[in-house]
């Protein structure tokens, strides 16, 4: 179920020689929580845009995608889209917020020589009534990027995470681990 997210910023006050400590809730209790995950198929092509802190280069945003099925054992296979759709409420008085998405993976080597083993960038998200609802995920478009092995996402807010999911992928012919 959802994760129960606080954020709070620590003060210190002296006063006649006393250290006093104090914490102010930032806005309202975040509850983060992964609605599914799995692997999917594309019903509508994401807008690609140029990221080089990612393994591919690029990252693709939007597009509707439909659950093929439930897991997090994801065959590696080029064209293979998997990861997950997410809610975070409690975003009160927000039109938008940033998060931050890690992703730690298996080595790939890229198409010019490099080596990636993670990736991290920043997503500008709306919010709307207090909540995002969005998407996740990773598409092995390219022949290199088909590896197996261990992949984390995770989501933070600020310098706190708010969600993970680790997917493990594996060659079709060696079954799901």
């Amino acid at each position: 179920m959802g994760r129960q997210v606080q954020l709070f910023i620590t003060g210190v006050l002296t006063v006649c020689g006393l250290v006093v400590f104090s914490s102010v809730v930032i806005g309202e209790q975040l509850n983060a929580e992964i609605v599914e995950f799995g692997y999917y198929k594309k019903n509508s092509e994401p807008k690609r845009y140029k990221n080089p802190s990612t393994a591919s280069g690029y990252v693709q945003e939007g597009g509707e995608v439909e659950l093929v099925q439930k897991t997090d054992q994801i065959p590696a296979v080029k064209g293979q889209l998997f990861g997950f759709k997410f809610r975070v409420s409690g975003l009160d008085d927000m039109l938008s917020t940033q998060l931050v998405l890690n992703v730690t993976h298996p080595e790939i080597k890229r198409g010019n020589g490099s080596v990636a083993t993670n990736y991290s960038y920043p997503i500008l998200l709306d919010v709307k009534d207090g909540v995002i609802e969005n998407q996740a995920g990773y598409s092995m478009d390219h022949e290199y990027e088909v590896v197996t092995g261990e992949w984390t996402f995770e989501l933070w807010y600020y310098k706190q995470k708010i969600l993970s999911q680790t997917f493990h992928t594996y060659l079709p012919q060696d079954g799901a681990k």
